[in-house]
C-alpha cells in the first residue's frame, strides 16, 4: 500500500503492516536475548570482583580532582616483575575502630555492623557532636594463629589522619568503638574492581588473598602470613562498577593491634585518692617493693581487708555472659541489694582470682571480688546466695601492670599474654612463684571505654579467700 514506508528505521507518521510488525518484534526479541546473555555473563563477573579497579586518581581528592573523596595519606610503590602487586606505605595517625568478637572481618554481619557504627561516629555520634568527613580507604586487619588456620583477632577502622591526636579526637559515644594511635604500616596488596555484595564477600576476598600469596611467594618477597588486611575506597552502599578494593599481607607487624596491652598503664597516682589527688578513688593500702633488675615486675604487700565475692558456678570467668553476671551481681550488692538496703563504699581495684590444679594449667576455681570499705562485722549481708563476705588475709604478690581497654571477647587471650610476659621476666630474675594462684586487678569501671586504663596481673603465694 502507498501508506507503507518499508524503510528502516521508521520515520514519524509511517505505519507497519502486520507482517512487518511480526518481523520487527522478532528482531527486537533477538536483540534483547543477546543483551540478556551479555548481561548474565558479565554481571556475575562484575559481582565476583573481576572488573578493573577504579584508578586512585579518579577516586581521591587532588588539585586535578577537587570533587574526589578525602583519602588518607599514603605512598604507593610499584613492585618490579609483578603485573598487579602494589606496595603501600601508611604514616602514623589516629584510627577509630570496631574490634570484632570473632575476628572475622569477612563475615557479612560483621562487615555491615562495623561500617554503620563507624559511619555514625563520623556523622556526629561522638562527644563533640562533630561531623567529620570520612577519610578513605576503610581498613580492616585480621590476625591468624601460628598455624595460619584460624582468625584470632580482627577489626574495621577509619583513619582520622594527622588532623587529630588521641587528646583532640572526638570520643565515640558508641562504647564498642575505640580510638587508637597507629604507628604506620606497610604491605603488599592487589586491587580489583566491581561491586562485591555481602553474600559473596568472604569467597571473593579469599580468592584474591590466594592470588596475592602466590605472587609474593613467586617473587620471594617478605610478608607475614599471620596478618591480612583489606582496603575499601568506596562507600559500600554505592552500587556501581566503579569500585576499588585491595587485599593483601603486611610485610611485618607494623600495624599494631589496638589491643591494649601495648598501651602503658595509667599511673596509679592519677587513679587513687591521696593528698596530691584528693578527687581520686579510694584504693587498697599496700607497701610496694622494687625488684632489682626488673623492668615490668613489682612486688606488693597488701594488709587484710574485707571483700564481697562471687564464685563462678561453671568456673568460666572468661565467658562474656558469666563475667557480666558476676560483675552486675556484685555491683547490685554495693548499690543497696543487701539486708540493710544500704550502699556500701567500694575500694579499688576489683579483683579476679584463678586457682589452678597441680599442672598449673587446669583452672579448678575462679572468683570475682569487690573490696569494701567496712569491717566484716559492719558489712551488710548479701541477699543473693551466690555472694559471700569475707576478710581477705594479708598477702604478698608479684605484679605486672598494663593499660588500655580490654574487651571481653579478648579478655582471656590478653591476660594470658600478660601472664606469659610476667613469667618470662620472673624467670630471668630467678624468681619462681607458685603459679597455682593467679590474680587480676582492675582499677577502672569496665563499662567506660578509653585508653586510660590500669590492669594488674600477678601470682599469689597461696589462696587467700578461705
Amino acid at each position: 500500500s502507498s501508506g507503507i514506508n518499508a524503510e528502516w528505521p521508521l520515520r514519524p507518521g509511517t505505519y507497519l503492516s502486520k507482517s512487518k510488525l511480526v518481523g520487527v518484534e522478532f528482531e527486537m526479541k533477538v536483540a534483547l536475548f543477546f543483551v540478556f546473555i551479555g548481561f548474565a555473563t558479565a554481571f556475575p563477573r562484575y559481582l565476583d570482583g573481576h572488573a578493573e579497579p577504579e584508578p586512585l586518581e579518579d577516586i581521591c581528592r587532588s588539585e586535578g580532582n577537587p570533587d574526589g573523596k578525602l583519602c588518607d595519606e599514603f605512598e604507593v610503590v610499584d613492585v618490579p616483575d609483578s603485573a598487579f602487586l602494589i606496595k603501600r606505605k601508611y604514616p602514623s595517625g589516629v584510627l577509630v575502630y570496631h574490634q570484632l568478637a570473632n575476628g572475622n572481618v569477612l563475615d557479612k554481619e560483621n562487615y555491615l555492623n562495623s561500617f554503620y557504627k563507624i559511619a555514625k561516629y563520623f556523622d556526629g555520634d561522638n562527644d563533640q557532636n562533630k561531623k567529620i568527613e570520612i577519610r578513605y580507604p576503610i581498613q580492616s586487619l585480621m590476625e591468624y594463629n601460628d598455624e595460619h588456620t584460624e582468625i584470632i583477632y580482627g577489626f574495621y577502622a577509619f583513619s582520622l589522619g594527622s588532623d587529630y591526636t588521641l587528646d583532640t579526637a572526638p570520643k565515640p559515644n558508641d562504647p564498642e568503638l575505640l580510638l587508637h594511635q597507629e604507628v604506620g604500616s606497610e604491605g603488599y596488596s592487589k586491587a580489583f574492581g566491581g561491586y562485591v555484595d555481602e553474600d559473596r564477600l568472604e569467597r571473593v576476598y579469599k580468592e584474591k588473598f590466594a592470588v596475592v600469596k602466590d605472587e609474593l611467594e613467586r617473587l620471594e618477597l617478605p610478608y607475614t602470613k599471620k596478618y591480612k588486611f583489606t582496603l575499601e575506597f568506596n562507600d559500600p552502599r554505592e552500587l556501581n562498577h566503579h569500585h576499588r578494593h585491595e587485599v593483601g599481607y603486611l610485610t611485618k607487624l607494623t600495624l599494631t593491634r589496638p589491643s591494649l596491652q601495648f598501651i602503658p598503664a595509667q599511673p596509679i597516682e592519677e587513679i587513687c585518692q591521696s593528698k596530691q589527688n584528693p578527687t581520686g578513688v579510694k584504693c587498697l593500702d599496700y607497701e610496694q617493693y622494687l625488684i632489682p633488675g626488673a623492668h615490668l615486675t613489682i612486688k606488693r604487700r597488701y594488709p587484710a581487708f574485707t571483700a564481697v565475692y562471687y564464685e563462678y558456678p561453671n568456673n568460666d570467668p572468661f565467658n562474656r555472659e558469666s563475667w557480666l553476671i558476676a560483675f552486675d551481681t556484685l555491683n547490685a550488692y554495693i548499690n543497696g541489694e543487701n539486708d540493710a538496703n544500704e550502699t556500701v563504699a567500694m575500694v579499688m581495684p576489683f579483683e579476679h582470682l584463678f586457682e589452678y590444679g597441680n599442672d598449673k594449667e587446669t583452672m579448678i576455681e575462679s572468683y570475682m571480688a569487690f573490696p569494701i570499705d567496712v569491717s566484716l562485722d559492719d558489712a551488710p549481708a548479701p541477699l543473693d546466695p551466690r555472694l559471700k563476705v569475707r576478710v581477705i588475709q594479708a598477702n604478698d604478690v608479684y605484679l605486672k601492670a598494663f593499660g588500655g581497654f580490654v574487651d571481653l571477647p579478648n579478655f582471656e587471650r590478653v591476660y594470658k599474654e600478660e601472664f606469659a610476659r610476667l613469667a618470662k621476666e620472673l624467670g630471668e630474675l630467678g624468681i619462681e612463684p607458685d603459679r597455682k594462684f593467679a590474680i587480676a586487678m582492675d582499677y577502672n569501671n569496665p563499662r567506660e571505654r578509653n585508653s586510660e586504663y590500669r590492669h594488674e596481673i600477678g601470682w599469689l603465694p597461696h589462696i587467700y579467700y578461705f
